[in-house]
């Protein structure tokens, strides 16, 4: 069941009270994380290089509470139900870790903890919602990456990614559970593509060099 704010006249005692609590946690809130099922097969092809993933963009709607879409134009937010950490940050973690267990590149780490990086990972996290329509409940989430030389800005590679996995039971925790395949097949389609990139520089007419 989904909770909504609603505004009402309450006593002064009351609201005296309530100012009293505005800083503290809504009692009954509860916390939920994405665990995609994790990379099981090297990929057959390595490049070379080092990669670093910067922290991924997003709306501001995807902090920390659960936001769900009824139809084109009404959106809403669970009261009591919310992410252990923001969505972009989780969909950062989820494909990196998924690209170092493909073994795609020589190494992948985040840019904060990276030591010297040939290519750098940026992405823009596009959709991360719960769909409700007459077909019953989804998990929508899109993505859009580029890869491109450390200190250059002309990609070598980009790709938008885009699935939804039905919400077969109710409640968030199913929700929760649905969005985990989903960016799941997300990593695989971005692991897929990568697979058939080409990482020449354009730049210099050439494949880029450690």
């Amino acid at each position: 069941m989904k909770h909504r704010y609603r505004i009402m006249a309450i006593p002064v005692a009351a609201a005296i009270a309530t100012a009293c609590l505005t800083f503290t946690e809504p009692v009954g809130v509860r916390y939920y994380l994405i665990k995609p099922k994790p990379v099981e097969e090297r990929s057959e092809k390595q490049f070379p290089f080092a990669l670093g993933v910067r922290p991924f963009s997003a709306p501001i709607r995807y902090q920390d509470q659960i936001f769900y879409r009824v139809s084109d134009v009404e959106v809403g937010y669970y009261d009591y139900h919310r992410w252990v950490e923001p969505p972009s940050d989780m969909i950062a973690g989820t494909l990196a870790d998924a690209l170092k267990a493909a073994g795609l590149f020589h190494r992948v780490e985040s840019v904060e903890n990276a030591g010297p990086s040939d290519l750098v990972l940026e992405g823009d996290l596009i959709g991360f919602d719960e769909v409700e329509s007459q077909g019953g409940r989804s998990a929508y989430c899109e993505i859009s990456l580029r890869i491109h030389r450390t200190g250059m800005g002309t990609p070598l590679w980009t790709g938008s990614f885009k699935t939804a996995v039905p919400v077969h039971e109710q409640g968030v925790s199913s929700f929760a559970r649905a969005m985990s395949k989903a960016v799941a097949e997300l990593t695989r389609q971005v692991i897929a593509s990568l697979e058939e990139a080409d990482f020449s520089d354009p730049d210099s007419g050439g494949n880029i060099n450690r």
